[in-house]
C-alpha cells in the first residue's frame, strides 16, 4: 500500500537551499523585479496582441500543441494559466526592454570589438606524438595527403568523423590563447604548426578566415550581452532583503 506524502511550499524552499540553488533564483527574482520596475518607469506598454502571440510562442516552444498538452503541462509545473499568461507577459516586457535599452548601442559596440566577431573555419585533429604530429603538418605542407583524410586515420571515434565534429566554425575567445592567436593570423587555406595541448598535440588547418560582419544573429546576440551586463549593474545598485523563511 502507498504511502501518502504531502510537500509543503517550506519543503521546497528547503530543497532550494540544500541543494544551492538560493543564490540562482534570487538572482533570478532580482533580475525580474528590476525589468517590470524599468519597464514600467520607461512607458512600455504590451498590447493584447503581442501577448498573445508571446504565449502561442510558449507552448510552441514547449511542444504545447494542444489545449490538452497546455493542461498536463501547467500541472506538471504548478502553474496555473494565469501563471502561464504572467509567463508569457515576463518574457514580452523582457524583449522590449532589452531592445528599449540596447537596440540603438549594438552598432558601436560592434565597430569597437570587429576582432572578437571574426570567424575560422577550422579542421582539427590531435595526436599524442610531437613528431607524428609535425610528420603530419609537413605532410600537409607538401600536399602529400589532405586534412580529412589524417582526420579518418587518427580519429579514432567513428561517429565523431561521420558527424563533422572535426570541424568547426570559431571566434577568438573559443580557443585557446595560443591557438587563437595562430589560427587568425594565419593566411588560409593552411595549416599550422602543432601546438601542444592537455590532450596532446593539436593540428590545426584553416579553411577560411570570415570577416566580422553585423548580421541580424549577432546583433540579437550583442542585444542580450548587452542587457545581461545592464542587469548586473543594476543588481549591484539595489538593496535586497529576502522575506522568506
Amino acid at each position: 500500500m502507498s504511502r501518502s506524502i504531502t510537500i509543503t511550499p517550506n519543503d521546497i524552499l528547503q530543497q532550494a537551499k540544500y541543494t544551492f540553488q538560493m543564490p540562482g533564483l534570487v538572482a533570478q527574482a532580482t533580475h525580474r523585479q528590476i525589468i517590470f520596475d524599468t519597464a514600467e518607469r520607461e512607458g512600455l506598454i504590451v498590447s493584447t496582441e503581442e501577448l498573445q502571440q508571446t504565449a502561442d510562442e510558449l507552448r510552441v516552444t514547449h511542444k504545447l500543441l494542444s489545449a490538452r498538452d497546455t493542461l498536463k503541462w501547467l500541472e506538471q509545473h504548478q502553474l496555473s494559466v494565469e501563471d502561464f499568461e504572467d509567463l508569457a507577459y515576463t518574457r514580452l516586457i523582457r524583449e522590449k526592454l532589452k531592445v528599449h535599452l540596447c537596440a540603438a548601442k549594438v552598432p558601436a559596440y560592434f565597430a569597437e570589438r570587429q576582432l572578437d566577431y571574426a570567424q575560422a573555419i577550422i579542421y582539427e585533429v590531435t595526436v599524442e606524438s610531437p613528431e607524428l604530429a609535425m610528420e603530419l603538418f609537413y605532410s600537409l605542407q607538401e600536399h602529400e595527403q589532405d586534412f580529412l583524410g589524417i582526420v579518418h586515420r587518427y580519429t579514432p571515434e567513428p561517429m565523431r568523423r561521420l558527424s563533422g565534429d572535426y570541424r568547426r566554425i570559431v571566434r577568438r575567445h573559443d580557443l585557446d590563447p595560443e591557438i587563437s592567436a595562430a589560427v587568425f593570423a594565419a593566411t588560409p587555406p593552411s595549416s599550422i604548426k602543432p601546438i601542444k595541448t592537455q590532450s596532446g598535440y593539436q593540428i590545426v588547418y584553416v579553411a577560411e578566415i570570415m570577416p566580422p560582419e553585423l548580421t541580424s544573429t549577432l546583433a540579437a546576440q550583442i542585444q542580450e550581452e548587452l542587457f545581461q551586463k545592464w542587469l548586473r549593474r543594476q543588481t549591484k545598485r539595489q538593496d535586497i532583503s529576502l522575506a522568506i523563511g
